[in-house]
């Protein structure tokens, strides 16, 4: 696959079953027509990649799009999932085009890179001092009952998982609030990152950043997406 796809999706796909595939395809067809490709092409090249994924066991397919190669796709097997994250606070925001799942995923996946080297799993991006989103999943935090997201003209990846989430919550009579917060702003808060793979991570720890709450909430709420993958995902 290329490093420098102009646009890129990935779902996790367990017996064939997936959460908000609809959402990844708009969400794919989206950025590949605000690249200058086609929609319809692209949301007919998404339904081929899921179509090509076997029903029985559990996979980790990826889609690309470039103007010059057009549509390819790769069925890989899932990676281990995770349940807890430990952050580490990049210094830099290596991001160039924040709003498109693809191009800059090569300078994300080096800040990981770093991240490990300092005993984390993922790396925080900052914009303008505030949390934006971490560098390969969505962030969300809580506070006693309510639940806080950046704030939404803070650019970032418009990510499946959190808005099934944010969906989710409000349906539940969850207050979800927007926020522009610095990392110390979170402090004694239960934070949460976010990704098609591991769907809820509940982060442990918050390395040089703010102590945080235990993330007691993320069981259930994993267990909640779950649920909706299963019934989302049947053919």
């Amino acid at each position: 696959m290329d490093s420098s796809a102009a646009v890129v999706d990935s779902w996790l796909s367990v017996a064939g079953q997936v959460l908000a595939f609809p959402a990844h395809v708009e969400r794919f067809a989206r950025s590949v027509e605000r690249t200058g490709g086609d929609a319809a092409e692209a949301e007919a090249a998404i339904a081929a990649a899921r179509s090509a994924t076997p029903g029985v066991g559990d996979f980790f397919p990826r889609i690309e799009y470039t103007s010059a190669r057009g549509f390819r796709h790769s069925i890989r097997a899932a990676p281990n999932r995770q349940s807890t994250a430990v952050l580490w606070t990049a210094p830099i925001d290596p991001r160039q085009h924040p709003t498109v799942k693809g191009p800059d995923l090569p300078e994300l996946a080096g800040l990981r890179v770093i991240a490990a080297e300092h005993g984390a799993n993922e790396a925080v991006v900052l914009d303008d001092g505030y949390v934006s989103e971490a560098a390969h999943s969505s962030i969300a935090w809580w506070r006693d009952d309510r639940l806080f997201y950046p704030d939404d003209a803070l650019p970032r990846v418009d990510s499946v998982t959190w808005s099934v989430v944010r969906t989710l919550a409000a349906s539940l009579g969850t207050d979800v609030i927007p926020s522009r917060a610095t990392p110390h702003d979170l402090e004694g808060s239960e934070v949460w990152v976010m990704s098609a793979l591991h769907g809820i991570r509940g982060v442990e720890q918050w390395l040089e950043g703010p102590s945080l709450a235990p993330p007691e909430r993320r069981d259930l709420w994993q267990a909640r997406l779950i649920a909706l993958r299963e019934r989302d995902g049947v053919r």
